[in-house]
């Protein structure tokens, strides 16, 4: 049974006609059994966008836009007010999984945005001067030992992207031909040098040495690696041919 969301007389006084200021909206997502499990407020597909703290609805009818043609602060404010009409799950006062009161921010980033954000990021990141200012920014900054827990447990095993086969094969074909100069060079031995100056780093090589030595991969593994390269490419070449 679909339960029916409660609409509130203030948004008699706040809803005006479509302007450029009138495009917010609150809406509700709702569970199978119809009731509400998170409000929001936003604009264009905000709604539809998965950028949440919470999953949105694979069927789209559960998601109910509650009140349109709003200004940002009528949306806020009836965001607010339906949050605690509804209560928070997180803080034992109803059924709504959202984390805050509403009503405590501006609207966000639209998908066009941040996907702006991200190229413009890449982009960054390839320039010598911003990469000295990141770097001048974060020197002398040490992660505290849960951090670097959490660090060292994701790329272990089968989580370490540089340990999966197609991984290792993107990074082989990108840097094929690449020649590195002497200044880089000179720098790769410099660090080299300096690391393996310290005991732990030097003890850390000899034990992996010491595990790789005498290491030899069955016929069968071998044969199972030279497979899946094969395929790997045999995917490539039809993705270029169909591109």
């Amino acid at each position: 049974m679909l339960v029916a969301v409660r609409k509130h007389p203030l948004a008699l006084t706040l809803q005006r006609s479509a302007s450029m200021s009138n495009i917010y909206y609150v809406y509700f997502y709702l569970r199978t059994d119809g009731t509400p499990y998170y409000c929001g407020k936003g604009c264009n597909g905000r709604a539809y966008s998965k950028n949440h703290t919470v999953p949105i609805p694979k069927d789209k009818s559960k998601i109910v836009i509650a009140e349109k043609n709003l200004t940002e602060i009528g949306s806020l404010a009836l965001e607010r007010f339906y949050i605690r009409w509804y209560g928070r799950k997180d803080l034992g006062t109803g059924i709504l999984r959202n984390m805050t009161d509403g009503g405590d921010g501006v609207s966000g980033h639209s998908d066009y945005t941040i996907d702006k954000i991200r190229k413009n990021t890449k982009i960054g990141m390839n320039i010598p001067e911003i990469r000295a200012k990141l770097s001048a920014a974060n020197k002398g900054k040490k992660a505290s030992p849960e951090t670097k827990a959490k660090m060292s447990k994701r790329m272990k095993g089968e989580n370490n992207p540089a340990k999966k086969l197609e991984s290792r094969i993107k990074i082989g074909l990108k840097h094929k031909g690449k020649i590195i100069d002497v200044e880089t060079r000179k720098f790769i031995s410099e660090q080299t040098k300096k690391a393996m100056n310290k005991p732990d780093v030097r003890n850390k090589m000899l034990i992996a040495a010491t595990k790789r030595k005498g290491i030899k991969h069955s016929v069968a593994h071998r044969a199972k690696n030279s497979e899946a390269i094969k395929e790997w490419w045999r995917k490539r070449k039809e993705k270029q041919m169909s591109t």
